[in-house]
């Protein structure tokens, strides 16, 4: 109210002005801001009503105190589904938001335009956002408050599709897979556990050596490979045979400061 009362007496009464000298002062004390650390906030989901796209967004706070208030909350819902409706050139091949885009910009402004009433710096992290092109769903699961998050997307036609991708996205916020498939891993990642399994079997047979690698190998693509996991839900049944002749086209895990 002080802050009003006197934008209205430096305007002398002037309505539009005062509001001008307002924002100006909001401005002011974003940039004020600005330079503060930004170690708490939230990950957020904003998927489509008919599940055609989503958008997985970061936004970081000061405190967990303003990372839970409701304001905070609705900002990063916002912000999603600005990400989720703008232009798909401001994305790469990945579904990554660039950072050099318009899009990425105005993310940016109408973060900071929610500090001056929230009271702390705010800083737009970073968006991924997934677009259907065909039958399926995009689906989205947010872990431990908003210090978590998953986007995944499922092509193919089924009467639950959505239910499955949610459950999927369940999985990887838990397995934490780095990988959609076995042939995504890097050759120089497997020659290097290649290397370390050789290095603990120096006294072995060639062949027995040769036996021990692939095991290796097998227990390493299960571990890391989407499609070659475990359900975390079912242990005895592997991620690639829940789908049936539905397909995981990408995904993405988010973890708050990560």
């Amino acid at each position: 109210m002080m802050d009003c009362k006197k934008a209205l007496q430096e305007s002398s009464g002037d309505l539009e002005q005062a509001v001008q000298i307002l924002r100006k002062k909001g401005i002011a004390k974003a940039e004020k801001k600005s330079q503060r650390d930004t170690h708490e906030g939230l990950i957020s989901a904003y998927i489509a009503p008919d599940e055609s796209k989503g958008a997985l967004v970061e936004i970081n706070c000061e405190t967990d105190f303003v990372a839970r208030n409701e304001t905070f909350v609705g900002l990063t819902q916002k912000v999603g589904e600005l990400i989720s409706n703008g232009d798909l050139s401001a994305f790469d091949d990945q579904g990554g938001l660039k950072e050099d885009s318009d899009l990425f910009a105005a993310a940016t402004a109408m973060t900071k335009e929610a500090v001056p009433t929230l009271g702390e710096n705010l800083t737009f992290i970073r968006a991924t956002r997934f677009d259907l092109s065909g039958a399926g769903s995009v689906g989205a699961y947010i872990h431990l408050g908003g210090k978590i998050g998953v986007l995944a997307q499922i092509n193919g036609s089924h009467d639950d599709v959505g239910s499955i991708v949610k459950e999927i996205s369940i999985h990887i916020a838990a397995a934490q897979p780095s990988f959609l498939t076995r042939d995504e891993v890097p050759e120089e990642v497997l020659q290097q556990e290649r290397e370390v399994v050789i290095a603990q079997s120096a006294n072995k047979p060639q062949q027995i050596v040769d036996k021990i690698v692939l095991g290796k190998l097998e227990k390493y693509y299960s571990e890391v490979c989407l499609l070659e996991q475990s359900f975390v839900k079912d242990p005895d049944v592997k991620i690639k045979d829940l789908l049936g002749d539905l397909s995981i086209v990408r995904f993405v895990r988010f973890q708050l400061g990560g």
